[in-house]
């Protein structure tokens, strides 16, 4: 569960220093990424036993090499009831010719709703990603408007659209 949820909430925006492309290096022009996208539509997490959501998710890549990542993210326990979570990631990201890796500086985890059992169960979660090896990604598309990212271990699919 800790290594999927970490790679989807890295898609949408956690990584590493900026390597740059020479003329014969193959892939896209890394200031292509800079700006500020959104995934189009919810990604969910198998967590086993647990349905887990990411919703609204925002990054921001920088032309230094660092990223901005903001979500919600949802959690349904098997008995029906829910709780929701903000995340907030600073990141560094590389792109080597179409290897798109982000690395995880800090990720804080809050509890949209207050109580003792909400906030141990985000620093548990933040304690998890801020642990997290760095993620990989294969581009896919990167234009004016689309980025679209294949998790090179999962094989998950993202898309998300320049703001």
């Amino acid at each position: 569960m800790r290594s999927r949820l970490v790679s989807l909430a890295l898609a949408g925006g956690l990584t590493i220093g900026l390597i740059g492309c020479s003329a014969g290096d193959v892939g896209p022009d890394p200031s292509e990424l800079i700006g500020t996208w959104s995934m189009t539509e919810s990604v969910v997490i198998d967590s086993g036993g647990q349905d887990m959501a990411l919703d609204n998710v925002k990054v921001i890549y920088e032309a230094d090499g660092t990223s901005d990542y903001l979500a919600q993210m949802r959690v349904s326990d098997a008995d029906g009831s829910a709780s929701t979570y903000t995340l907030i990631g600073d990141v560094q990201w590389t792109l080597d010719e179409t290897i798109l890796t982000r690395t995880l500086n800090t990720m804080s985890v809050t509890a949209n709703q207050d109580s003792e059992n909400s906030r141990e169960l985000a620093a548990l979660y933040a304690e998890g990603l801020n642990a997290s090896p760095p993620a990989r990604f294969i581009i896919e598309q990167l234009d004016e408007t689309t980025l679209r990212l294949l998790n090179a271990d999962t094989g998950e699919q993202v898309r998300f659209v320049r703001n």
